[in-house]
């Protein structure tokens, strides 16, 4: 009956999530954003125990950045709860997924709403470094609590045994093999092979579907551009200082791996791969935006994008 109600939930918050991103940005994208997911394998996670939070805080956070406009700021404070939040209900399984894909959609919404003149490279390139500093503080934050807590009410030093711990997840030996202190190439080689032998050929079959649906929405909505001379994105520039932004989000999964060799080893063959999926929807941002871009560049350019939404 539990995973009956965690399924449930989990199908809501997804469905609730794929609306509003339709809504905001057109069918394309939403289906680019569950494409992206399909190889963590939702069927698992929905009635998982130990997965399906992350997806839960995940999803939260998209839906949020749907509702209305939100202010820098508001968004950059966000992340810091995000974190927060993550480390207080999540079991080290993916946890960074709650900074990669809420960064990526936030970054899509934001160009979307950004005039011409307001592009800024300062302000798309800073705003991943940010956000992913304010989630780490909101991550380290729980932490710290924590340790302090549990040293006030039992009067151990919890915080060294945490150090400890800390470095030993960092670049420890592999667990049930002392003698193996895996490698950060190590870590990447086996959350990769995970990420892409562990689906079967029903999921790659509708992966392939997918793909052609949301090829097929996108050049209807990049035929309709043209027709009718404005471009939701408005130039090259622009175009690439909101992909350089993507790139950079895309990398802090691999900055996970690099801070967190030991931890992804050991767990990479059930729930640490699952982590590529941020990856992966930043890499099928970038596609999306670059060929939603009309040819003529010089179009012109209308501000809103009402016109241009599904």
């Amino acid at each position: 009956m539990v995973r009956v109600i965690q399924s449930g939930v989990f199908l809501l918050l997804l469905g609730t999530a794929l609306i509003m991103l339709s809504r905001k940005l057109g069918y394309g994208f939403s289906m680019l954003f569950l494409l992206a997911l399909l190889p963590a394998r939702l069927d698992i996670v929905a009635v998982s125990l130990q997965y399906s939070h992350v997806f839960w805080i995940m999803l939260v956070a998209v839906i949020w950045l749907c509702r209305g406009k939100h202010s820098r700021e508001a968004m950059l404070l966000a992340f810091f709860v995000i974190g927060s939040a993550t480390n207080y209900i999540d079991l080290l399984s993916a946890p960074v997924l709650t900074l990669v894909v809420p960064m990526a959609v936030a970054l899509v919404l934001n160009f979307t709403a950004e005039s011409a003149d307001e592009i800024s490279a300062c302000r798309f390139l800073t705003f991943p470094v940010l956000g992913a500093m304010n989630w780490g503080f909101g991550y380290a934050f729980t932490w710290v609590a924590k340790w302090s807590l549990s040293t006030l009410i039992i009067g151990k030093n919890v915080f060294a045994d945490a150090m400890k711990q800390a470095a030993f997840r960092s670049h420890g030996a592999a667990d049930g093999n002392p003698n193996m202190r895996p490698t950060f190439g190590d870590a990447m080689q086996r959350i990769w092979q995970q990420f892409v032998y562990r689906g079967d050929v029903f999921i790659y079959a509708v992966l392939a579907i997918l793909v052609c649906v949301v090829v097929v929405c996108l050049l209807v909505k990049r035929r309709t551009v043209r027709e009718l001379k404005v471009s939701p994105f408005p130039t090259f520039k622009s175009t690439g200082i909101v992909s350089a932004s993507l790139l950079l989000t895309a990398l802090i999964p691999i900055v996970w791996v690099l801070g967190f060799t030991q931890h992804t080893w050991n767990h990479g063959g059930f729930m640490a791969h699952r982590i590529l999926c941020g990856t992966l929807l930043c890499v099928f941002f970038i596609v999306g935006l670059w060929m939603k871009r009309p040819v003529n560049s010089t179009a012109q350019v209308t501000c809103g994008n009402k016109l241009l939404r599904s």
